[in-house]
């Protein structure tokens, strides 16, 4: 189904939604039906009125005629346009959920070479154009090839010397027709990633305003922002300039036709060779043929527009998901509680760079590990790995004494839960932070945010729980975050807790009461903890040293001062630190 959808786009929604389709598609073809008899009609009217036997009652019948036709059009109208924007509207949503799907699917690789303006701009801008192809578009193209199969034979039955001189020149707009869509479909495409690069330039500038301001890069920002501008602006000129070729080509033409009319069918009319209501209504005609061959022009545009949006989402949907079994129901061994996890030779690599290499380790249920080392030494990677985040490793991670591979990631997920070293708050209250998608409690809410020490916080917000903490928290400071962030992980009770130097942004007091607090919490859980400050592991079971990438050291607080030089320093230097700001 999928499969279908990318290689035939249009046939796929036009199949998956034929009822709204097919509905529309028949009132519009009725009401260009109509629509197109109304020169007949004024034909007749024009007609009884200039003849010498004209009777009121006949002129009536022919006035109640074209009303009954008029009344048609309105109901037929408005008909088509509710279920072809049913259609065409169903169709954009069922995308843009699929490359939303898509998004929640990837992992690190995808959004470590992606920028979130692209991302935003395929998930908004490039659905948007497709929904304008195949709604708006293909309906403009067909409601212009029904008018000309519709219009023309009512010319030829009018005169069809008429109809062959001043049609002439429509027959090569077709040609003109094929060159500019052609050149505004590589055209589109162009725009289209211009549009990709300023979102996300904005994106970035947005995000990092802060940075913005504290450095003085207004003006060089400024600057960057107006060179992509203009160069999207330069982009969308370049488009529309070919794109404006449509109108005046087809308004030409058919102009020339109303020339020819009146110099060929004017003396008709004068001689009596046709009547005055044949000539209207021919002209009317004219006129309505205007609309019909811009259409297949303007139509066939936004349909190529929509065909070089869809190429982009289509290397985004063809593009392997690194959690393909998140939304998977098959049946995977399930975790009832953690009681082990264990790494046997794991390593990993960033492209070419090793970075962890023959990591062993076992940890049981209800202990405290605590992980440090210097810069760069793969603690916060050796995470990632406990919490099966990013994959392609080497060697073997059991949970329960099973490859990590047997289970499904949604259910380790459930299980193992990781606080990143970088806060993340959405842009909701406290309490929604918090608990996320688990339910409310009240009780347990307010012991995990006495556990991070926010409850003194509390007291100095208005709303308390309900607080609006803004984008990414904009509202609270780094610390705060840090323990609202902590206090999710905590929340939702999972056998497993990671926290990676979740504490660094906390003062000395403030870390030494939610350190207190996490070791006093529930010895059923796994803790394991990544930290520089020796004091948040002293209590811990067992503590890893790692350097570059390997296992220096395991052991106590006590048995690591005796084998583990890095760790001694850290302790003396830490010591000393303390000392020093005693004193001070």
């Amino acid at each position: 189904m999928k499969d279908n959808l990318l290689s035939q786009p249009l046939r796929y929604f036009i199949f998956k939604n034929r009822k709204s389709f097919g509905i529309g598609l028949g009132l519009l073809i009725v009401t260009n039906a109509l629509d197109s008899a109304t020169p007949l009609v004024l034909k007749v009217a024009i007609d009884t009125i200039t003849a010498g036997n004209f009777e009121p009652t006949e002129l009536l019948k022919t006035a109640g005629l074209f009303f009954a036709v008029m009344f048609m059009l309105a109901i037929t109208r408005y008909g088509w346009r509710i279920f072809w924007s049913d259609y065409h509207t169903s169709a954009a949503d069922e995308l843009r959920n699929r490359v939303f799907h898509h998004y929640s699917q990837m992992g690190p690789k995808f959004y470590t070479k992606n920028s979130v303006g692209e991302m935003m701009s395929q998930i908004t801008n490039d659905v948007q154009f497709f929904r304008n192809g195949i709604g708006p578009g293909l309906l403009i193209l067909i409601d212009g090839i029904s008018l000309i199969i519709l219009i023309v034979p009512s010319m030829i039955y009018l005169s069809p010397s008429w109809t062959a001189k001043c049609l002439v020149f429509i027959a090569i707009v077709p040609f003109f027709i094929h060159a500019i869509t052609k050149r505004i479909g590589a055209l589109s495409k162009e725009q289209q990633g211009m549009l990709a690069r300023l979102t996300s330039f904005t994106q970035e500038l947005v995000s990092g305003v802060k940075i913005v301001k504290i450095f003085s890069m207004e003006s060089q920002r400024s600057e960057k922002y107006q060179e992509l501008s203009k160069e999207y602006l330069d982009k969308s000129n370049q488009l529309n300039r070919v794109d404006s070729f449509f109108n005046p080509l087809m308004q030409m033409a058919v102009a020339t036709g109303t020339i020819i009319l009146l110099y060929i069918g004017g003396g008709e009319v004068i001689t009596g060779a046709v009547t005055l209501g044949s000539f209207v209504a021919f002209q009317r005609y004219i006129n309505k043929i205007i609309w019909p061959f811009s259409a297949l022009g303007y139509g066939l545009s936004q349909m190529q527009k929509g065909r070089s949006a869809f190429e982009r989402i289509k290397v985004l949907l063809e593009q392997p998901v690194e959690f393909p079994d998140l939304f998977n129901q098959k049946q995977t061994p399930h975790v009832a509680s953690v009681e082990s996890i264990e790494l046997k030779n794991v390593g990993f690599k960033y492209g070419e760079i090793e970075v962890l290499r023959n990591i062993n380790l076992e940890i049981k249920k209800g202990q405290f590990i605590g992980i440090t080392g210097p810069v760069g030494a793969g603690k916060s990677t050796l995470l990632h790995l406990l919490v099966d985040y990013l994959g392609n490793y080497s060697g073997q991670i059991l949970l329960n004494g099973k490859d990590y591979n047997e289970y499904a990631k949604s259910e380790i997920w459930k299980s193992v839960k990781m606080v990143p070293q970088e806060p993340f708050l959405f842009s909701s209250s406290i309490r929604n932070n918090v608990i996320l998608s688990s339910a409310s409690n009240e009780q347990q809410l307010n012991a995990v945010v006495s556990m991070v020490d926010f409850d003194k916080d509390m007291k100095t917000l208005e709303r308390g729980l309900e607080t609006f903490v803004g984008e990414k928290g904009v509202q609270l400071s780094g610390g705060q975050k840090q323990r609202l962030t902590l206090a999710r992980g905590v929340y939702s009770k999972p056998d497993v807790i990671l926290l990676d130097d979740t504490l660094s942004a906390l003062d000395t007091k403030t870390e030494a009461n939610v350190r207190d607090h996490l070791f006093k919490s529930s010895r059923d859980q796994i803790r394991v903890i990544v930290a520089n400050k020796v004091q948040s592991l002293m209590k811990a079971d067992k503590i890893v040293v790692l350097s570059e990438g390997q296992i220096e050291a395991i052991g106590t607080h006590e048995e690591l001062l005796e084998k583990s030089k890095f760790y001694l320093n850290q302790w003396r230097l830490q010591q000393m630190n303390e000392a020093g700001e005693t004193h001070a």
